[in-house]
């Protein structure tokens, strides 16, 4: 009755549920069992309050829920009760019950208590409804900040957000798996919007960078700090363990539930779940390192952001899309700025932006419209900002699109963002601080590869010209080497691409799969992003990757796109080239192509790929060609990297000419002894 009383409720018929509620109550008072009691009374109590405003009624069935809660429920409905009186802008009565929520921990227990005391570890289970509680309070500082000009509220609420950011950092050290990660990051997105307004409101920059930045990514920097740590041989071992779990997940979910085989795989997967936490642990256990580093709960300043990863030529640009509004920061290095726009504007213009840019029939048929998108977008986002000259380091969140097509000025021929700024993507400021594996190689290789042909079974068409650019791009570089065709095999790259500074990858590839997973293809078969598992470190740079979608994914709250780009970045590869949608064959080439032209001269990878843009449009006889479909969709994501190519030598070249030198020589030398 308690379950299908939730159901109804969520249906929008709060009065039945109620029926039901009192049923469930009826029941469990019947069997003696007093926390059933108090849960379908607190839950009455809520659906009165929260779904039919009817505060006293909810009030009375609080307080009847009282007489048979546990701390643990007693705590969840005085939570239920102050945010009832925070409502009605009684915040004195609010905050004496946030106390008596608290009390149930110990008496005078308060949110400072929270990092000293190890409430996380004592499997009581409190520990959502605690974080729920937590939150419900800073929310109500907000609030009474709001409504009265209160400026120790707006402080009380910033300095809750701060604690219980904290008190995260120590709830994910108990989870081991990543979607019991995910699970928190996204049901505590708030904590995030409501301190970045907080912050807004107080204008205090400094923290609201600290609130943008612990907002997102903190995964992906746990991972390549696990990367960093870690034995080439634990990795492996690891990987074989993670590896075995995927398939038996794949069988388990192509297997009837009722068969035998069923439960030997169930079976199966419990233990090689309790091997990988077993080994896990293990390596936490005999690298110190590693555990300080995993642990390490750092954060970047503002004055460091600008020391370390900004200089003199960089700006940075974080975007926060909350439920309610959207928060865009901007830090040069001399200025800073903070600003809420409106979500739903934003939303629309950004989604409509998408919808002309990966859509070259729609550009053509309204360009004006495109225009008129693309510089309202621009308009928004920067605020009539001065922006000094340089690069332009953006940090996206919510809808994804390419900062280089923004229109700067909405004349006929439009003026892009590409003109006047290299842009590259991160996925927090604090990942470009992160220490990569260097190269070990003297000079720097590329490993291509290009299956131009696939597999019968794949049903996919041929990628024509793809091992001929290989071959052009093989040019800039010594010891560059090119699998294609049936050469071009899942194998072949996993086992090869983590020896190369620079990995080339001319295929195709999908942000969706029949697994509900981004997936590359090879020659002989598909590669899915949850089996990209390194069996070593590798000393990667770079990956280019030259096919559709690699940009997209399903996105994580918190976490944003899980990527092809993102996974490489989880192996400790600083950065990725991936495509935001189905790209055309001969313009990929083409930009490919010069990229590697100009960072054959020197230029950084930013700078190297806005060039190989410019270049594309300037020299396109077609002007289709010119339209942003064709050249906006490859994004840099990551570190920005300067590479001193060694330049491969043309022996054949010069050995012709030696002996062509050689033979003028002779018959010279030879015409001359004759007249003499």
């Amino acid at each position: 009755y308690g379950l299908y009383a939730f159901v109804v409720r969520d249906e929008g018929k709060s009065l039945a549920a109620i029926e039901y509620y009192r049923k469930c109550f009826n029941y469990n008072d019947r069997i003696k069992f007093k926390r059933g009691c108090a849960e379908a009374l607190n839950n009455i109590g809520f659906t009165y309050s929260f779904y039919l405003n009817e505060n006293k009624k909810a009030i009375f069935y609080f307080f009847k829920a009282l007489k048979y809660a546990d701390a643990d429920e007693a705590l969840n409905i005085y939570d239920n009760i102050a945010n009832i009186y925070a409502k009605e802008q009684k915040y004195d009565s609010a905050f004496h019950y946030f106390q008596k929520a608290f009390d149930q921990l110990g008496p005078g227990f308060s949110e400072k208590d929270l990092l000293k005391k190890n409430i996380i570890a004592s499997g009581s289970g409190i520990t959502e409804y605690l974080t729920g509680m937590v939150l419900d309070k800073a929310a109500v500082c907000l609030s009474q900040y709001k409504a009265t000009g209160n400026e120790r509220a707006l402080n009380d609420a910033i300095n809750i957000y701060r604690i219980m950011d904290q008190y995260f950092d120590k709830l994910k050290t108990i989870q081991s798996d990543i979607q019991s990660k995910l699970f928190w990051k996204s049901n505590n997105r708030r904590l995030y919007e409501q301190a970045i307004e907080a912050c807004y409101l107080k204008k205090d920059i400094e923290q609201a960078f600290y609130f943008f930045e612990k907002s997102r990514a903190i995964l992906l920097n746990d991972q390549v700090n696990e990367q960093r740590w870690m034995a080439d041989a634990d990795i492996a071992n690891q990987t074989v363990l993670k590896k075995n779990i995927i398939d038996l997940n794949l069988k388990l979910n192509s297997t009837a539930q009722s068969s035998d085989e069923y439960l030997k795989i169930q079976k199966d997967l419990y233990l090689k779940n309790q091997q990988l936490d077993i080994l896990t642990d293990s390596i936490k256990n005999k690298n110190p390192m590693y555990f300080k580093n995993y642990l390490d709960t750092s954060f970047i300043s503002v004055s460091q952001l600008r020391k370390d990863v900004l200089g003199n030529s960089k700006s940075l640009i974080e975007i926060f899309s909350g439920d309610s509004a959207v928060y865009v920061l901007i830090i040069t290095n001399r200025n800073q700025h903070l600003a809420k726009i409106n979500k739903q504007l934003y939303d629309s213009l950004a989604t409509s932006f998408n919808s002309f840019i990966s859509n070259p029939g729609l550009l053509n048929k309204d360009f004006k419209g495109w225009i008129n998108t693309s510089h309202r977008l621009y308009a928004l986002v920067f605020q009539n900002n001065i922006l000094p000259d340089g690069s332009f380091i953006i940090s996206p969140d919510g809808v994804n699109y390419p900062f280089e097509a923004l229109v700067i000025s909405g004349k006929q021929e439009p003026d892009y963002f590409l003109n006047h700024y290299a842009t590259s993507y991160t996925y927090s400021a604090k990942y470009l601080t992160n220490e990569f594996t260097e190269s070990t190689n003297s000079s720097n290789t590329i490993f291509g590869i290009a299956p131009v042909n696939y597999n019968d079974d794949l049903n996919l068409a041929p990628l024509i010209e793809s091992d001929n650019s290989l071959k052009k791009i093989n040019k800039y570089f010594s010891n560059g080497v090119n699998y294609v065709f049936e050469k071009a095999t899942k194998n072949n790259f996993i086992q090869n691409f983590p020896a190369y500074d620079i990995v080339q990858l001319y295929t195709h590839a999908s942000d969706s799969s029949g697994h509900n997973d981004p997936v590359i293809y090879f020659a002989d078969s598909a590669l899915y992003l949850s089996s990209l598992l390194p069996y070593r470190k590798p000393v990667t740079q770079l990956v280019v990757l030259s096919a559709c979608e690699t940009a997209n994914g399903k996105f994580y709250q918190g976490e944003g796109i899980f990527s092809f780009n993102r996974g490489f970045a989880a192996m400790g590869i600083p950065a990725a080239i991936s495509n935001l949608w189905s790209v055309e064959n001969g313009s990929t080439y083409r930009i490919t192509e010069l990229f590697y032209k100009y960072l054959a001269k020197g230029l950084p990878t930013d700078v190297a790929l806005q060039k190989a843009k410019l270049e594309f449009i300037n020299t396109s006889i077609s002007k289709e060609k010119k339209l942003p479909y064709y050249w906006a969709g490859a994004i840099l994501t990551g570190k920005v990297a300067y590479f001193k190519v060694a330049h491969s030598v043309p022996w054949l070249g010069i050995i012709i000419l030696l002996i062509v030198l050689l033979s003028i020589t002779f018959f010279t030398r030879k015409s001359l002894l004759r007249k003499k």
